[in-house]
């Protein structure tokens, strides 16, 4: 609404709100990618998203019975607050093992 938009296009059947505050075109794919493109647009900057959405974006092998349907891992550095929200497992993860860049994805630098 601050962008000039409006409470009716808000609530347009032409978009979706996969998470609070956070509204994508209805068309676009509700896949693992696109959900976690959204969520981008909310996560604060000392998250990243870990565990199984990680492997998953990058496309590694794991055991169907790990991927939690609508469930994504997003995790930050000890000390603050873990991510909640619909759909989001938060976690916190040790100093140590945060700075190892195998265990943790971010998406690389936006321009």
């Amino acid at each position: 609404m601050a962008h000039g938009v409006s409470a009716s296009r808000l609530r347009s059947l032409e978009l979706r709100a996969p998470f609070h505050g956070v509204r994508v075109d209805a068309s676009l794919p509700d896949d693992l990618f696109w959900t976690c493109r959204a969520y981008l647009e909310r996560m604060s900057a000392a998250n990243a998203f870990s565990h199984v959405t990680a492997a998953r974006l990058y496309h590694l092998p794991i055991p169907q019975y790990l991927v939690d349907a609508g469930i994504m891992h997003v995790s930050r550095p000890a000390g603050g607050s873990v991510p909640a929200g619909r759909g989001v497992r938060g976690h916190e993860v040790s100093d140590d093992l945060w700075h190892t860049r195998d265990l943790v994805y971010r998406e690389p630098q936006r321009r």
